[in-house]
């Protein structure tokens, strides 16, 4: 089972006679004709502009792996050192997102839903979880895995939890290189200490998000960076989960305010509940693992 950019390891597994699952997160069908999630704003793009930029990257694709060759009698000759593509496999694909999001079906495979844990929440710290309990807008601030060269602007007093003060509530930041979470605002100092990955249980409490995407039962404010997250940012701004995404070169203070003022308002609010409620029944690894024992099945019977 390879991911979108394993090209080396799928090549490989071709060359050996083993059966190759590809696993995408993100729309990328062999047949794709819409939007190219990949490439930012594409979307904005005329139909027959978006088809001749997906052939253009159809033909690149088994380059994205490196090259071989030099120059022979005054001309370059490179080869594709792993000449597969970001689709390439002999079972099928699996999509790692909810039907929900986007309703297009691969002719190729299926999707599955989110690949998520289902052990039980982590609970919060006794700090963090008295600072919820005072009530009011809670805003968490954080990028997921994407790390920031300055950690320190997503401090109390930085761009990162500035606008939520503007927006009248208070916040929690936590991002890759910043250390542990660190709550703004009058229950701050009680909530200082990190919140632990995967402790969800007070998120209906939280007024807001502000990362690089993923609906959770609260709106979101989408800070692409790069890649995919554009597309997603968009997705939830169409299906009302979260106001229009907020790209990271863009995201000034008053943006941001402007952005997290969007996401709390009510209409806003209950799309995201409801979006929530849809997907959370969803099982993804369990859709992934027996579709994968369907498929070895059906080779094996061959």
């Amino acid at each position: 089972m390879a991911s979108t950019f394993a090209i080396a390891a799928v090549h490989e597994a071709l060359d050996r006679s083993v059966p190759v699952v590809r696993a995408h997160m993100w729309p990328e069908h062999a047949d794709l004709r819409g939007v190219m999630p990949l490439l930012p704003y594409s979307w904005w793009l005329p139909a027959p502009v978006r088809v001749l930029a997906r052939r253009a990257l159809r033909r690149v694709e088994p380059y994205l792996g490196g090259v071989d060759g030099g120059w022979r009698r005054g001309r370059l000759h490179l080869v594709a050192r792993h000449p597969v593509s970001l689709t390439t496999s002999t079972l099928g694909s699996l999509y790692a997102y909810s039907p929900e999001l986007v309703a297009d079906e691969p002719t190729d495979g299926t999707v599955t839903g989110w690949w998520t844990g289902s052990g039980p929440d982590r609970p919060l710290t006794p700090r963090v979880a008295q600072a919820l309990d005072h009530g009011g807008d809670w805003i968490y601030v954080g990028f997921g895995s994407m790390h920031q060269r300055d950690p320190g602007a997503a401090a109390p007093g930085g761009r990162g939890v500035r606008p939520a003060r503007r927006a009248g509530g208070r916040a929690g930041a936590g991002c890759p290189g910043g250390g542990p979470a660190a709550p703004s605002g009058r229950h701050g100092r009680a909530a200082r200490r990190a919140v632990p990955p995967g402790a969800r249980g007070r998120a209906p409490r939280r007024g807001g998000d502000d990362r690089g995407g993923g609906p959770g039962g609260c709106p979101v404010v989408v800070v692409p960076h790069f890649a995919d997250q554009f597309y997603w940012g968009s997705r939830l701004h169409l299906l009302g989960v979260a106001p229009r995404p907020v790209p990271r070169a863009l995201a000034t203070t008053g943006a941001l305010a402007r952005a997290v003022e969007a996401a709390l308002d009510a209409p806003v609010r209950r799309q995201a509940r409801e979006l929530a409620a849809r997907v959370r029944g969803q099982d993804g690894c369990g859709v992934a693992v027996r579709q994968v024992e369907e498929w070895l099945a059906h080779a094996e019977s061959r």
